[in-house]
């Protein structure tokens, strides 16, 4: 039997749904933003092009 469903909803596999993505490394922060990390770095890039909010999990501005 597997995890039971938590409000409502099932567990997500493969993708770590609601959490801040752990110290992986860059390609983790990719993975975990997906299809967004592309969009995301296009606004860090708007409105962070010195990167001065890197701490944590950084999505760095596009290049």
């Amino acid at each position: 039997m597997g995890r039971p469903a938590v409000g409502g909803h099932p567990p997500v596999v493969g993708r770590r749904r609601g959490q801040p993505p752990r110290d992986e490394g860059p390609d983790g922060i990719r993975r975990a933003h997906g299809g967004n990390y592309e969009r995301l770095a296009e606004v860090k890039r708007t409105w962070d092009p010195e990167n001065v909010f890197r701490l944590n999990q950084n999505v760095p501005p596009a290049g």
